[in-house]
């Protein structure tokens, strides 16, 4: 054979095995991201060098949009619309569109967000279910009538430690009036009763947003906007919350009204707290650096990643929730032990508008490792049947059940990592 041809036969191998690669390597970043395995397709896209396909540029903003980095997944998703106009693939432009609405979110461009909305509306309403035009139409709702709220932002005078009071909550002062909340990782928004938001003087938005609660029914809530608020040393203004009827935050089973709690915008804009002794939280006014990168976002709800039987699991993480419960996706890796181990039941599940009885298995002496600690749970339900979107990918959600197991739990949102101490 002639040495042109050879080379030229060589070559056109090596384009076929490079082909070959590549696609196999997509359709690997699709499965992770289709099953919410955040942290493989992180892996993944790190061990793809520097591929520029168009669907790189997808992935690479999913992993930016997950790991805290706003506003390079901006950069990504939007550079990946104007080179995927033509595609056939019209499931990952609505989902580029909503994660980039995630995005101007948490940056707290909130027109934005809701011209993303609405873009993704107008463009895709042939391929949206009733249900997913249902959400939509109310997120555009919700973000326009925010359109014209400034963004959130925050001053650190240095460090703070806040202690709880008798009533297990966290003194803070919004609108220079002393008030006791919650701190939930797992609300995606701030959240006060509507008698207390007019104490307290807040600035209600003529707004009527649904929520859907656990229990399956949809619950109205308003938009109220804080102009100050002061936790410990850190100054936030123009911090956003769901004002429900006093009601729906009512626990009738405890005669415990929840007055107000603090939810992922706010928590996440203070950078790095620590929850210590379950009785404290500290706030440094400068994020450490380093650390493994244990923590992602699924919109705005935090995971973590943990260790059972050698095998990582996703978890979210939820310090607004008493103990922790494992999800179906954890029933169905581990089915075979959960049957022949532990005892069905009917477990009780709340949330904001009521409860839901759920079949579950109550597992006893669980052992799983979170940042190389190992956390036991003497008991902890394995619901087998699902209640939140959430209850479809992650394999269960954390409480403080687990926070308590340790003297100190760090959380920090510049590293994207969580330590147990």
């Amino acid at each position: 054979m002639h040495i042109r041809a050879i080379i030229c036969c060589i070559v056109s191998l090596v384009v076929a095995a490079q082909s070959i690669a590549t696609a196999r390597s997509i359709a690997d970043l699709k499965k992770s991201y289709a099953n919410k395995q955040y942290f493989e397709l992180r892996d993944q896209l790190k061990e793809g060098g520097d591929d520029k396909s168009v669907d790189l540029l997808f992935y690479r903003g999913v992993v930016n949009n997950k790991f805290n980095r706003p506003n390079l997944s901006i950069t990504y998703f939007r550079e990946y619309l104007k080179q995927a106009r033509e595609r056939s693939d019209p499931e990952m432009l609505i989902q580029c569109y909503e994660m980039l609405a995630d995005d101007y979110r948490k940056t707290y461009q909130y027109r934005r967000a809701a011209e993303t909305y609405t873009a993704l509306l107008t463009k895709f309403a042939h391929k949206l279910d009733a249900s997913k035009k249902s959400d939509l139409e109310n997120a555009v709702k919700l973000w326009r009538a925010l359109s014209n709220v400034p963004r959130q932002t925050i001053v650190m005078e240095g460090d703070s430690v806040i202690k709880k009071d008798q009533e297990g909550h966290f003194p803070l002062e919004i609108n220079h009036r002393k008030v006791s909340f919650i701190f939930d990782t797992g609300a995606n928004l701030s959240v006060v009763t509507s008698s207390l938001a007019k104490r307290l003087a807040l600035n209600i938005i003529d707004a009527s947003i649904n929520v859907l609660a656990v229990a399956g029914n949809t619950v109205k809530a308003r938009l109220a906007v804080a102009r100050s608020m002061r936790i410990g040393k850190a100054d936030i203004h123009n911090a956003v919350f769901l004002v429900f009827d006093d009601k729906d935050l009512y626990i009738s089973e405890s005669s415990f009204q929840i007055n107000g709690l603090i939810g992922f915008p706010i928590i996440e804009a203070l950078r790095e707290v620590a929850f210590v002794h379950d009785r404290e939280i500290h706030i440094s006014a400068t994020a450490a650096n380093g650390g493994e990168q244990n923590m992602c976002f699924d919109g705005l709800s935090p995971l973590i990643a943990g260790w059972f039987k050698d095998k990582r699991l996703i978890f979210a993480l939820d310090t607004g929730a008493t103990r922790s419960t494992l999800f179906p996706p954890f029933y169905e890796q581990y089915e075979d032990m959960i049957k022949t181990g532990y005892q069905k039941y009917s477990e009780r599940v709340r949330g904001v508008g009521g409860y839901k009885e759920i079949r579950a298995y109550l597992a006893k002496n669980v052992v799983m490792t979170f940042s190389g600690k190992d956390a036991h749970f003497a008991q902890i339900p394995i619901l087998i049947e699902h209640t939140t979107d959430k209850s479809h990918y992650f394999y269960g959600n954390l409480g403080q059940d687990l926070i308590k197991q340790f003297e100190r739990m760090t959380l920090n949102f510049e590293t994207m990592n969580v330590v147990f101490e």
